[in-house]
């Protein structure tokens, strides 16, 4: 995106104060048929992005006011950022869509949320946005499931996540642990010195031996079930992984587990028609005659 013109920054921070989220309806959409469009693009890309404004839309309110700052840089584009100025600038108190009055103030990082700043692994934005009461706890599902950190782990956003874990706000820790027992080593690596305590589901969709590894230094329960009826073993077996399973199995994994269904570890292996992981079970304790 080209530099914007201290009109242009000027206008954004105008359009966020006063928990400003965008114009309503009809003059977003006045402000939208300004814009003209951009004759060194192609296809839809010549065209600003449309206002969030229909009925089937169900838009946050920073998306919304992401989405007015893509028009306030689409008139400096195109040299048209005057009348815009001046006519958002004019608009009454009753012609803008607005949060409450603890609501962000965003005018320094002009191009991004919060979350934007999270999965660009932006402290210093992520900082501001917190100074400004934005809540770290919110659901930034359009990204991750959960909160924050997950957000931060689900992007591989390592100083987000490292940051996040020195502030002094409780974020659910266990999520963002079974995201990364599936990503990165560093960053589990970060969760479990932090002190994270890794549960079943973690240990389930750990992926490399590595993280395994460190989720059982860490105290996963290795015999536990986890939300889908499981044990690690179990999952394991089922994904081919016998690299694990060898490990789980030296590192005190039971071969009798059952499942919520009541299935063991050889019964997963032999509807698989995995012979080494079958050979391996038995010589490690696995009861054949078990229903």
């Amino acid at each position: 995106m080209n530099q914007l013109s201290e009109v242009a920054a000027s206008l954004m921070e105008h359009c966020s104060a006063d928990g400003c989220v965008c114009p309503r309806g009809d003059k977003w959409q006045e402000l939208w048929k300004m814009l003209p469009e951009d004759l060194t693009k192609v296809g839809r890309e010549r065209t600003p992005p449309m206002p969030l404004i229909l009925a089937a839309i169900e838009c946050k309110p920073w998306e919304k006011r992401m989405r007015v700052k893509d028009h306030i840089a689409w008139a400096d584009a195109q040299g048209i950022i005057g009348q815009v100025n001046s006519f958002l600038r004019g608009l009454s108190f009753e012609e803008w869509e607005r949060e409450p009055s603890n609501c962000i103030k965003d005018n320094f990082y002009d191009h991004f949320s919060f979350q934007g700043c999270i999965v660009d692994d932006d402290v210093e934005g992520m900082k501001r946005y917190l100074s400004e009461g934005i809540d770290p706890n919110d659901d930034y599902a359009e990204y991750s499931n959960g909160d924050a950190l997950a957000c931060a782990v689900e992007a591989e956003a390592i100083n987000a996540v490292a940051y996040l874990l020195t502030i002094d706000i409780e974020l659910d820790r266990a999520s963002a642990c079974r995201i990364a027992a599936n990503r990165r080593i560093d960053i589990l690596e970060l969760l479990l010195d932090a002190g994270v305590v890794p549960d079943a589901d973690a240990l389930c969709l750990a992926s490399k031996a590595q993280a395994v590894e460190l989720l059982l230094r860490a105290d996963a329960p290795i015999n536990d079930l986890c939300s889908w009826g499981w044990s690690a073993l179990h999952n394991a077996i089922a994904e081919g992984r016998t690299e694990i399973v060898e490990l789980l199995l030296r590192s005190g994994a039971n071969p009798n587990v059952t499942s919520k269904d009541g299935e063991t570890p050889l019964m997963f292996a032999t509807s698989g028609g995995d012979v080494a992981i079958v050979e391996l079970l038995l010589k490690c304790g696995a009861d054949p005659a078990q229903k």
